[in-house]
């Protein structure tokens, strides 16, 4: 061993520290917090940045539109979200926090080709919604964490096109349109304890919301203990493959619950997940792939819960099965032969679900029965009178009435041409032809899908995000 070498072994602590000084003091590791006042510039204090540092912003700085182009930390202070401007991300390892970003944007957060961005507990609304905007929008990324944020008031929530490795977590998403759209190849993506609720195509008469749509090649996506109510659908897949849905809850759709679309998406899991109340069929297949165990299904009305025409490759097994008791001779599920009122005979038929039961699932507090307004006479409603769309004897006189999904309890007072009338009027008139449910003579409106001893993995509400108005149950 040469010398040299031998007194660079016996001295190496000291060569360590003296090297740490160095970098320390030369800023390589050094980091520094910058405060922005009351009435002072975000983009100043950011142009006075190093790499690494965060960014404080107080309560009253200047709103104005942000770009970041280098590895820094934006952070509100105090306990509330502090407004502040548009945000255009540029730079990798970029982390905003505490912020409600604003302003009449396209998008309010950016995120454009780069590598590790994580927003978390932010406000994402885009303030000028009469134009198709966004929350956040997000192309050509990689490793993105959206965490604990409440993304409401947008046309579009979140739009991820050509996106990998992307997590979704803790957020309450309620806008007017989409909640999240994952397009043009994009892979590896969890959504994970989201409350995705209420996207019924607001001021956009005749349009497809989605509380989740992918198109455009989507692979490898996870949806896991999540809660979405009250869509015109929950979730609606293109061009996808590989699929797990796993203890959710997918209650009270306009349309189909979750839909399988255009026969190419492919390889899908559903497990543990409760599925209920939708205007058209809980599931929609349409390809091969499938594999539905362990879930609850429970069709509001009169239709299957499950249809299993013309599907390749399925697997279906240790469900439960349940209807309406005020629909006249329901519907179970539909095989190659035809549609089963009885469930054993569905059984026989498609030789699928042969340890599955059809039983009251018990909810703690659920809803009777479901139907939407009818579309073809929606220029006929009024604020008191709604027209039902075929289902109009599962209503009566009396009933505790919802409608879509908006927690405020209304009475029938009369059924007539097709319709009811409610009381107290609609505040306003929806933009879509939204659900109509009844509770019966519940006065209690809250929904609680639990069960006793929680049977089949299914799991309690969870807490949504910052709505304490919220009618899901706490």
């Amino acid at each position: 061993m040469s010398r040299y070498l031998t007194f660079a072994i016996r001295n190496l602590p000291s060569l360590l520290a003296a090297t740490s000084v160095f970098l320390v003091a030369s800023g390589c590791f050094a980091t520094d917090e910058i405060p922005v006042g009351t009435g002072e510039s975000v983009r100043d204090r950011i142009a006075q940045a190093n790499e690494g540092d965060t960014i404080v912003i107080a309560p009253g700085a200047i709103i104005e539109p942000i770009l970041i182009r280098k590895s820094i930390h934006l952070r509100g202070s105090g306990s509330q979200r502090v407004n502040c401007g548009p945000l255009i991300i540029q730079a990798d390892n970029v982390t905003v926090e505490n912020l409600a970003p604003g302003g009449d944007d396209n998008a309010v957060i950016r995120i454009e080709r780069v590598t590790g961005a994580t927003i978390r507990n932010c406000l994402i609304r885009n303030t000028n919604r009469s134009h198709l905007g966004y929350g956040l929008k997000a192309y050509t990324v990689d490793q993105i964490v959206i965490e604990n944020c409440r993304v409401h008031d947008n046309s579009v929530g979140l739009l991820f096109l050509h996106a990998s490795n992307i997590r979704i977590a803790g957020c309450d998403i309620r806008n007017d349109n989409d909640g999240i759209i994952l397009a043009d190849e994009s892979r590896d993506i969890e959504i994970s304890n989201c409350f995705i609720h209420r996207h019924q195509g607001q001021g956009r008469p005749g349009a497809h919301a989605d509380g989740i749509q992918t198109f455009r090649t989507v692979d490898n996506l996870t949806i896991r203990n999540c809660q979405l109510v009250g869509n015109m659908q929950h979730m609606h897949f293109e061009s996808t493959t590989g699929i797990l849905i796993e203890d959710c809850i997918c209650f009270g759709s306009l349309a189909n619950g979750v839909s399988f679309a255009w026969r190419n998406t492919t390889e899908a899991t559903i497990r543990r997940s409760t599925l209920g109340f939708s205007g058209l069929t809980l599931l929609n297949l349409t390809a091969y792939g499938y594999d539905l165990k362990e879930n609850i299904l429970v069709s509001g009305h009169a239709k299957p819960c499950l249809v299993t025409i013309g599907i390749d490759d399925l697997e279906s097994d240790d469900n439960q099965f349940w209807n309406t008791i005020r629909a006249d001779s329901p519907m179970m599920a539909a095989s190659e032969v035809r549609y089963h009122r009885d469930f054993g005979e569905y059984q026989e038929a498609s030789g699928l679900d042969q340890n599955s039961i059809y039983a009251d699932p018990g909810f703690a507090n659920a809803p009777l029965a479901v139907a939407a307004i009818n579309p073809k006479r929606f220029d006929l409603m009024t604020p008191n009178w709604l027209p039902i769309w075929t289902h109009i004897n599962l209503f009566k006189v009396g009933d505790t009435i919802e409608v879509g999904f908006d927690g405020v309890m209304r009475t029938c007072l009369e059924i007539r041409d097709e319709g009811i009338v409610i009381d107290p009027p609609l505040a306003e008139l929806p933009a879509n032809a939204v659900m109509v449910t009844t509770w019966g003579n519940n006065q209690n409106i809250q929904l609680d899908l639990s069960r006793p001893g929680q049977p089949n993995g299914h799991r309690p509400g969870l807490v949504p995000v910052d709505d304490a108005s919220s009618n899901f149950s706490k």
